[in-house]
């Protein structure tokens, strides 16, 4: 759409692109997005499989030392680990050659035992520990944590797209983001890990809409050359709360007071309810004109600004033209479909991939929290090439590029993992592709979720086309 065909065009070149009321609404909403980032993310740490062994109570000296020279004589090793759970048993006043009783001869290792007491590798504490959730069998157990998350936000994007439509995108951004940090503490005071499953999937659910109100709110009423820029701010906001993420699931070694610690921030945004704006194309489509009005005309005198009569009228008359369009009379449009098809497409690949490289990022050799807030780290200067690229060739041709890239990176890992061509460090290996597809993603993201590509009244409930990412 236009500049001369958007009913807030004139609106916005009175009131400047990216003035102070505007800066200020971007930052602010920025920080919401940095909070949306920590839930989001929380259960990778929580969730964390950690290292063990079976504790070995018959040797008299052993210490908290993970793997102390004696253990192969009392516990099976797989790929040069010692087995989680399982270990050899001991001969009790059996003679050794050693005189002491952790050597080879005080164990029958032609028999193997499981055990219910454990030495871990690291002194964190997960729900691993806490909910029983030792060995092999139960690693399913610690999976269904991060699925439970995702059905969370399967069941949560496409209600709250359709509440954020009826009742307001402040709304669903303060309400969501309010029962997530009530969920999410509770969950850390959790006794069984049923119910801390059961909370997962709320929080979840609840804060899902919160990002797409967040980014709406943020960039409507930016002029439509800073647009992008106002875009590329709030995406940088998210890297940034997952490194803070990581940062602090490195320093605070329980989940519980994580889990606390990371949602309590949380509480905040219900005070957006007072100091940012309703969106001011979903006052107009709900016939609420003067609270519109009363929006722009605070806008207007922060940045210093007048508003004449005369674009007020327009922006009024031409909302009032697309105000109220049913449900299935968007379904019938085509035209809409296939963008809408296509936006579910991309989604579906780019987070496939991207979410993918990011949660593997804790599986790698070394620290795994450095390696997280590394591959988060890579997203910013991708955001902001995106932010050049965009602004001077345009989005259809930088998604294209971004995508094509994304893949060609990926066809050229096969051959680096293999080692066919070279060998290089796992965590430099998933920089470059996160990298790339951090441009696929918000090239993309950018693209769709912009303002002007859908119907106003059902502008969120469209662009949750991020619902079939879950799937």
């Amino acid at each position: 759409m236009s500049a001369n065909e958007d009913p807030l065009a004139d609106v916005l070149a009175e009131l400047g692109d990216f003035g102070k009321y505007q800066c200020i609404v971007v930052l602010l909403l920025s920080v919401a997005v940095m909070f949306h980032a920590y839930p989001h993310n929380a259960f990778v740490f929580t969730a964390r499989s950690i290292d063990h062994r079976c504790s070995i109570p018959e040797c008299y000296n052993e210490s908290k030392t993970f793997a102390p020279e004696w253990l192969p004589n009392a516990v099976p090793y797989k790929n040069k680990k010692p087995k989680s759970c399982e270990r050899y048993k001991y001969i009790e006043d059996r003679f050794n050659s050693t005189g002491t009783n952790c050597s080879q001869e005080n164990f029958d290792t032609d028999i193997i035992e499981n055990c219910d007491s454990f030495v871990y590798e690291s002194s964190d504490r997960t729900i691993l520990v806490d909910y029983n959730l030792h060995c092999d069998s139960n690693l399913w157990k610690l999976t269904m944590v991060g699925t439970a998350n995702v059905i969370g936000q399967f069941i949560g994007l496409p209600i709250t797209g359709v509440l954020s439509d009826k009742y307001g995108r402040r709304t669903v951004l303060v309400l969501g983001t309010l029962l997530c940090a009530i969920f999410g503490i509770a969950r850390a005071f959790s006794k069984s890990y049923l119910l801390f499953c059961i909370l997962e999937s709320l929080d979840a659910a609840a804060l899902s809409g919160t990002y797409v109100c967040s980014f709406l709110l943020g960039v409507e009423l930016v002029g439509p050359k800073k647009r992008v820029l106002a875009g590329t701010i709030i995406w940088c906001f998210y890297p940034i709360g997952v490194m803070m993420t990581a940062g602090v699931a490195w320093l605070v070694n329980s989940w519980r007071y994580l889990i606390v610690i990371l949602y309590l921030p949380l509480l905040s945004i219900s005070f957006y309810h007072w100091i940012i704006p309703e969106s001011v194309r979903w006052l107009l489509t709900q016939d609420r004109k003067e609270e519109a009005r009363a929006v722009l005309l605070k806008a207007a005198k922060v940045n210093k600004r007048t508003l004449t009569q005369k674009s007020l009228e327009k922006m009024m008359t031409g909302v009032a033209k697309q105000v109220n369009e049913p449900l299935t009379d968007i379904l019938q449009s085509k035209i809409l479909m296939v963008r809408f098809f296509n936006a579910s497409f991309c989604w579906v690949t780019c987070v496939f991939l991207f979410y993918g490289l990011t949660l593997n990022s804790v599986a790698l050799a070394g620290n795994s929290y450095i390696d997280f807030m590394l591959t988060s780290l890579v997203e910013i200067p991708a955001y902001i090439v995106i932010y050049f690229v965009v602004d001077r060739y345009g989005r259809i041709y930088c998604q294209t590029g971004s995508f094509l890239l994304t893949a060609l990176s990926c066809f050229v890992f096969v051959f680096i993992s293999d080692g066919k061509l070279f060998d290089i460090n796992d965590i430099f290996l998933n920089i470059l592709k996160c990298f790339q597809s951090s441009m696929a993603c918000k090239c993309y993201s950018t693209y769709w979720e912009n303002l002007e590509r859908l119907p106003l009244s059902l502008s969120v409930t469209l662009s949750q086309a991020r619902y079939f990412q879950q799937l």
